[in-house]
């Protein structure tokens, strides 16, 4: 493997000109440690970081002020695996350009990539599109002991998944957003939106892939905002499973779900606290849509919950 950086003092690598950082084509892993990646620029692809064709490792890293204009602000990867351990992403994002009308993630894309996040934070990063902070196609990805705060997107504040298993643990998710267009778009999942685009048969369960799943233990989703469904978390046909959780003032102004938000979807609910979160219409605390259901229910806390059209 190819390994830049070390344990001593930072090294910044930054550029003032309309360029990415560093392109990796492999063959063999590349690893990065200890150094600040700041102010690259791509016009498509991962504005500090573009990786192509082997894996990666971010250790001690942290990457700041970068942009790209279709896909990760910071970090595009496809097909092979990222590691980012106590790294740091602060104010990337992702512009629409007339080429590209919708990028998404504003720290990090990948596609079929399986992904591990450890003790790292996401802070105001911002995608036009989706995924104020990661962009998730098929793959897998793993969180723990990490932070994303003051995010932002259209769909997915801190994350979007689409197709991917994911576990979230020992977690948090504060005050980001996800901000809808009015006669565009809706604004969806103000701390993470996961969904699954595979599920052919709604009327038999179980109808969903193995494969898209989510599970969050232990995390937190505080202060989160969407203008439309699910101010902390939107789950879009997929199982989800919630354990030890806290869904503390989220809010969706305009819509349902104001800590939780589950459409075509189902899972457990365990052991959990949804606190003063709000609903412009239905379902303060937790929604679940016609066609979803709680498959369990233990020891959860409901308390001051609030809609404005009822079922707080």
């Amino acid at each position: 493997p190819l390994n830049w950086g070390g344990d001593f003092a930072p090294v910044t690598l930054t550029t003032t000109c309309t360029q990415r950082l560093i392109e990796n084509r492999g063959p063999g892993p590349l690893i990065i440690r200890g150094i600040i990646l700041s102010g690259g620029h791509a016009l498509t692809e991962g504005g500090a970081i573009r990786s192509w064709s082997a894996p990666l490792a971010l250790d001690r890293v942290t990457l700041k002020d970068n942009v790209s204009g279709w896909g990760g602000g910071a970090v595009y990867l496809k097909d092979y695996p990222l590691s980012i351990t106590n790294s740091l992403f602060e104010n990337n994002a992702t512009i629409a350009s007339p080429s590209y009308q919708y990028p998404s993630g504003g720290a990090v894309y990948f596609w079929n990539s399986d992904v591990t996040i450890f003790n790292s934070q996401f802070n105001y990063n911002w995608a036009s599109s989706n995924g104020g902070a990661i962009l998730g196609k098929s793959g897998t990805l793993d969180i723990t002991a990490s932070w994303f705060d003051h995010n932002k997107a259209i769909g997915g504040g801190a994350i979007h998944i689409l197709d991917v298993k994911a576990t979230v643990e020992q977690s948090e998710f504060s005050h980001n957003m996800a901000q809808g267009v009015v006669g565009a778009a809706a604004g969806v999942g103000g701390g993470v939106r996961a969904e699954c685009s595979t599920v052919t048969n709604w009327e038999n369960s179980p109808f969903f892939t193995p494969d898209c799943k989510a599970e969050f233990t232990d995390t937190i989703f505080f202060n989160n905002t969407a203008s439309d469904q699910g101010g902390g978390l939107c789950v879009w046909q997929m199982i989800a499973k919630i354990e030890g959780g806290q869904f503390v003032d989220n809010d969706t102004p305009g819509g349902y779900g104001g800590g939780a938000f589950y459409f075509r979807s189902h899972g457990p609910i365990n052991n959990t606290l949804f606190h003063s979160n709000t609903a412009g219409a239905f379902g303060g605390g937790l929604y679940f849509d016609s066609n979803g259901y709680l498959s369990a229910a233990t020891n959860n806390a409901f308390t001051e919950n609030t809609a404005g059209a009822g079922a707080g």
